[in-house]
This record gives C-alpha cells, sequence and structure tokens, in this order.
C-alpha cells in the first residue's frame, strides 16, 4: 500500500475528525487506521494489514446498505472518489488535493 493512502487519508480525517473516511478504491470501499476498526465494529468486517497499515473494506456494491446503516447508528461518513486525469482510480498527493480546493474557489 502507497503512503498516499495514509496521507489522503490523514488530510481528510483532519477536514472531518468525527467522519468515517471512506475511499471508493476500484471496486470497493476502504477506511484505514482507525477508521478501519470503527468500520469493522460497526459492520462486523474483518481488519487486515496491507504494508503495515490498518484497512477495512466491503465491496462496492454493499454501500446501499452499509451507508443507511452507519449513519442510522450514528456515524458520518466522508466518502473520498479519487480518480486521476483518465477517469482511473488513483490516490493523488495531498498537495494536489490542495490546489485543487484552492482552484475551486
Amino acid at each position: 500500500m502507497d503512503n498516499l493512502y495514509i496521507e489522503a487519508y490523514k488530510f481528510y480525517k483532519e477536514e472531518c475528525a468525527n467522519s468515517l473516511v471512506l475511499f471508493h478504491n476500484q471496486s470497493c470501499f476502504e477506511a484505514y487506521e482507525e477508521d478501519a476498526i470503527r468500520l469493522s465494529n460497526s459492520l462486523n468486517l474483518p481488519v487486515s494489514y496491507r504494508a503495515g497499515i490498518k484497512y477495512c473494506a466491503f465491496p462496492e456494491g454493499a454501500l446501499e446498505n452499509s451507508l443507511p446503516l452507519l449513519v442510522h447508528i450514528g456515524i458520518p461518513v466522508k466518502i473520498v472518489e479519487c480518480r486521476n486525469e483518465k477517469g482511473e482510480f488513483s490516490i493523488p498527493k495531498v498537495k494536489r488535493i490542495l490546489e485543487d480546493e484552492i482552484m475551486d474557489y
């Protein structure tokens, strides 16, 4: 797992501290570190390790059922959809995220 995932996770976690940050990564939604544990406990999913990083995932088809359940039990959710210029799934560098936010204003 690339450090870009953790950099982006920390960036969004700082922005949305109380929210569960989910990354849409190809055909699944993933949570990292403490959010992986929170997701695991909430939906009874396993926590795994990739390159020493805790993560928990569920297939994108399960979002329709999982998201309302998380919200119902009081967990706010931030979904991060990261794609590159070609439309492929890609976690951007935090510097690019910040540049994109500045350009939005």
